[in-house]
């Protein structure tokens, strides 16, 4: 399925784990040749990202446009220290909405639909002004968008306390339970209100006010929450990923430091086990060091990807782990390093971008939830999937701490050739050869919902 003239806009929110995923999408697009033209918009400070990304797609009509801020903008903006902060941030992006509208009006050939991430909101309303599709870009799952349009909904856990232990059950998913530990804010405080809650709400309102939803997810993981969304939720999704899938496994000619160093491993037949908490998640100076002392205890062999702000581990820890672990505090490429093969085990935060990565790899998890939906998406990988070992803090809490004992026991678990973890991992692998069809295979559900998306929405501007 060929298109001579589809033109597409693209807007990202301006995180890596908003703007990968969709950046991806447009490889997927070019690569299938299902779209004649791209245009990506974005603020000035994310363009030499995006041309970083983009520049190895080979396409000829991909364009991206940055929006600028007014200069006048409060540097308070600019601070996101909190989610009330965080609203703020985000709402500071309708600022761009005028010169948003002008430009899509002046694109050439004119644009036949827009895929906006439902953070921003207001897209969805100036695609309706230019009589334009608009379809919102999801980076959840459908299972973690499910949980959270019935909490909001329903209220099941309304007469709990934040730190209440007592488990609830899910409306209409009976067989489902969860804890308030697994409940993210502000979805823990359903009958208070504010800015954030407010916020919550209208993203659930834009999404149901687009023209349908992406989403990056395949169905045979997620089907029956798939089907319940259709039938009982909406608006119409088209799961057409991962995504992560459409990067070739190319490594580049000069392989970085930690590459060679697993490398190294490999030759030694000694397994890796590879540890990120994502970009956003702040980890105390008191959590870091019951990791520390768990990984120099455990002597498995670790790669681990620190944030450059978490600096607050012990001086000499690298010296004394040197042997078994690599620390790296710089931007990696998290796909290339889940695609080493003596890469074994992920330690992950279970954004949903990583548990799609470590599953389309292969690789089972140590789930250690920190914010947002990677409560919902650890509790999949866990007890739905059966593809990790879940580590929980020691007073049963969300906030609490994760002692160093408690982490060395998942460890040794999941990087052992036991029962258990052999399980972990025949059940990963067998989700991996399910992903890899329904993305690269002609008749794949993710080909075959990406073609149907493109196929409805072209020709469809008023």
């Amino acid at each position: 399925m060929h298109s001579s003239s589809l033109h597409i806009a693209i807007f990202p929110f301006m995180s890596k784990g908003h703007t990968i995923p969709l950046l991806h999408l447009v490889r997927l697009l070019c690569q299938r040749r299902l779209v004649s033209h791209v245009t990506v918009f974005v603020t000035p400070l994310n363009v030499s990202f995006l041309h970083s990304i983009l520049s190895t797609i080979t396409a000829d009509n991909i364009n991206i446009i940055p929006l600028h801020f007014p200069e006048d903008l409060p540097q308070s903006l600019h601070q996101v220290t909190s989610l009330t902060s965080f609203v703020s941030f985000v709402r500071s992006f309708q600022l761009l909405q005028p010169q948003f509208e002008k430009t899509m009006k002046s694109l050439l050939p004119p644009v036949s639909f827009l895929i906006s991430d439902p953070f921003l909101l207001w897209p969805i309303e100036s695609a309706k002004r230019l009589a334009i599709p608009n379809l919102s870009f999801s980076g959840m799952g459908c299972f973690g968008n499910m949980l959270r349009i019935l909490l909001q909904k329903h209220k099941p856990h309304a007469h709990l306390m934040p730190d209440d232990l007592m488990p609830f059950a899910i409306p209409d998913f009976p067989q489902i339970e969860l804890t308030m530990a697994e409940v993210n804010e502000p979805l823990d405080t359903p009958n208070q209100s504010g800015p954030v809650h407010e916020y919550d709400m209208e993203i659930t309102k834009a999404m149901s006010a687009s023209d349908g939803m992406i989403v990056n997810s395949f169905y045979d993981l997620e089907a029956p929450y798939c089907d319940y969304w259709e039938a009982s939720i909406g608006p119409k999704q088209w799961c057409v990923g991962p995504l992560c899938l459409s990067v070739p496994d190319i490594y580049p000619t000069e392989r970085p430091p930690w590459i060679k160093w697993l490398d190294s491993k490999l030759e030694n037949n000694t397994p890796v086990l590879y540890i990120s908490f994502g970009t956003q998640a702040a980890v105390s100076e008191k959590q870091l060091k019951e990791l520390t002392s768990a990984l120099e205890n455990s002597k498995v062999n670790f790669l681990w990807a620190l944030k450059e702000n978490e600096s607050c581990i012990e001086a000499d820890f690298k010296d004394r782990v040197k042997n078994h672990g690599f620390i790296v505090r710089e931007w990696v490429d998290q796909l290339q390093i889940l695609r080493h093969e003596n890469v074994r085990g992920f330690m992950s935060h279970c954004g949903w971008n990583s548990v799609l990565e470590g599953i389309s790899c292969g690789i089972p998890f140590i789930a250690w939830p920190m914010m947002a939906d990677q409560y919902f998406n650890s509790k999949y990988v866990v007890d739905e999937l059966k593809i990790g070992i879940r580590v929980w803090a020691r007073d049963g809490t969300r906030d609490g701490l994760v002692v160093r004992e408690d982490i060395e026991v998942a460890i040794q678990e999941l990087m052992a050739s036991d029962v258990k973890s052999e399980e972990l991992r025949r059940n990963v692998k067998n989700l991996e050869r399910q992903a890899r069809c329904a993305v690269l295979e002609e008749g794949g559900s993710s080909v075959t919902a990406l073609e149907q998306m493109i196929r409805e929405f072209r020709g469809t501007k008023n």
